[in-house]
């Protein structure tokens, strides 16, 4: 068990995730940090998740949402199966945001009909002894559920104190990645785009200031909380895929990023009708090269070429090479 440590180390411990908001990719800063966190609050496995965005005035207890993205650390991808009413249940008993839940199964107090769940749970998964917080970002990013287990002593008042103090900054460090995360992805565009992340069952998480706008170009009354309908099938169907989604108003590119999507949308342009196929030849054929030579830096038959470029015109309504550069610029 890890020793009881100084306000001067968690204090160090913090200042470390915050710094690495800035350089620690995205994918990995969840893994980082817990391995950061293991030396001050010893554990054997964690499960770190932001709650879905549902727009629903039903689902306003944070407790009772679905998990719109999740980290594991060490613990099976099964146990997540069943977990949000166990969770629930825990959490409500325990207290609310920022309160730490401190809970060894064997208690007296986990036991009989009511907590039966929980107890099975924990018993299949391993997670006899925990502590878990949840903390609202007040920036609209969503609630972060964390949750730290071991299977062979309960945790004592020290390490629920610790994680009480630590979690906030934890979470914050985290937030503060995305939305850095999501501004290197606008930065890389033009500036007529947006950019947010998205979760597989359609919450938006830190959008930055034109997302909701953007996307009321192509949905004029979309509340703007979750994804419209017609793209929230679209986007749990090809997770793990990149995407794009061409409307009439907007287009959309959806990059994986662990198990949600970045989301950059722009105005449509003439050229987001063609495939990717036909852009990469209208560009090697708009800086000056031949079907011939098309043909031979893409593998491609001259005739094969030639076909696609047939339809590069045909879609773009153009007669020639001057127009084609003016639409690929």
């Amino acid at each position: 068990m890890a020793a009881v440590r100084s306000v001067h180390d968690l204090h160090a411990l913090t200042l470390q995730w915050h710094s690495a908001a800035s350089c620690v990719e995205l994918e990995a800063f969840q893994a980082w940090a817990l391995t950061m966190l293991k030396p001050v609050i010893a554990f054997e496995g964690a499960i770190w998740g932001l709650d879905a965005q549902t727009g629903d005035a039903a689902s306003a207890d944070a407790d009772a949402l679905p998990l719109g993205s999740v980290h594991l650390h060490r613990i099976a991808a099964t146990a997540i199966e069943g977990y949000a009413a166990w969770r629930h249940g825990r959490v409500a008993l325990e207290g609310g945001p920022g309160q730490v839940a401190r809970v060894s199964i064997a208690d007296a107090r986990w036991q009989g009909e009511r907590h039966a769940a929980v107890r099975a749970h924990a018993q299949r998964h391993g997670l006899l002894h925990s502590i878990s917080v949840r903390a609202v970002d007040a920036a609209a990013s969503g609630p972060q559920f964390l949750m730290l287990s071991r299977s062979a002593q309960p945790f004592n008042a020290a390490e629920s104190r610790d994680l009480a103090l630590l979690a906030p900054h934890l979470m914050l460090a985290f937030a503060t990645r995305r939305r850095l995360a999501v501004a290197q992805s606008h930065a890389r565009r033009r500036l007529t785009a947006s950019a947010a992340l998205v979760d597989l069952h359609g919450g938006i998480h830190d959008p930055d200031a034109n997302f909701v706008e953007m996307l009321r170009r192509e949905w004029s009354d979309w509340p703007g909380l979750r994804l419209p309908s017609s793209l929230q099938g679209v986007a749990l169907r090809r997770a793990g895929r990149p995407w794009r989604f061409v409307g009439e108003q907007v287009t959309a590119d959806f990059s994986p990023v662990h198990d949600m999507f970045l989301v950059t949308a722009r105005p449509r342009h003439a050229h987001d009708v063609l495939t990717l196929r036909e852009r990469d030849i209208a560009q090697h054929y708009a800086s000056g090269m031949n079907y011939r030579q098309i043909a031979g830096a893409l593998a491609l038959s001259p005739a094969t070429v030639r076909s696609h470029l047939r339809n590069v015109f045909a879609k773009l309504k153009i007669n020639d090479k001057a127009q084609l550069a003016v639409f690929l610029q």
